[in-house]
């Protein structure tokens, strides 16, 4: 791998799509975590790919590539959410079918189960993106992508005990938000009824 990123700070495109390649499928997970649709995601991913190419000098390994990735594509999530709030074109609730948040429901299921199962999905979606960036990247990177502490700690370049704290107090607050909705779902039942 060394050989690898060492050929592709000299420019050669080939190398640097084979460095890229193993993490494809992670760039885009994050992406649309962050954006929540699909064309988002992609414009994120490449406007990665594109600062990844150009500032690959300051890599410091390619032990330490995966977590200057993630910074990058972080970093670009968050400047492409921040361009859009200022934009006004906030699409956040925007529905997207992509199996990748959750996995979707069986088709063995009842509609109502899948109604269900839906609705909770959505919810935790919407509750995650008003976590404060720092607390949100936390939650997207443990629960949503499976990230170790240890990756964490390094990809975000904070003590492990740091992390840990501050996740802890992000899955606190995301507990909150969503009983919050669920709360606001009741009344709002229950209204109708």
């Amino acid at each position: 791998m060394h050989a690898v990123l060492v050929k592709a700070r000299q420019g050669d495109p080939d190398s640097f799509a084979e460095l890229i390649k193993p993490y494809e499928r992670l760039i885009y997970n994050l992406a649309w975590h962050y954006a929540h649709n699909r064309e988002d995601a992609k414009d994120i991913t490449q406007d990665t790919y594109i600062k990844a190419y150009k500032n690959l000098g300051q890599c410091k390994s390619a032990d330490s590539f995966k977590a200057w990735l993630t910074r990058i594509v972080i970093t670009t999530s968050l400047d492409y959410l921040r361009a859009r709030k200022r934009n006004a074109e906030d699409s956040l609730d925007e529905r997207e079918e992509a199996g990748i948040f959750f996995a979707a429901a069986s088709h063995d299921q009842d509609p109502e189960a899948k109604v269900l199962a839906n609705e909770t999905s959505d919810a935790v979606r919407r509750a995650v993106s008003l976590l404060p960036a720092e607390q949100r990247t936390l939650v997207i990177l443990r629960d949503l992508q499976g990230f170790s502490y240890e990756e964490i700690s390094k990809t975000m370049n904070l003590p492990l005990g740091t992390v840990k704290s501050r996740l802890s107090r992000a899955r606190l607050k995301l507990r909150e938000l969503l009983l919050g909705h669920s709360r606001l779902n009741v009344e709002g039942r229950n209204s109708h009824a």
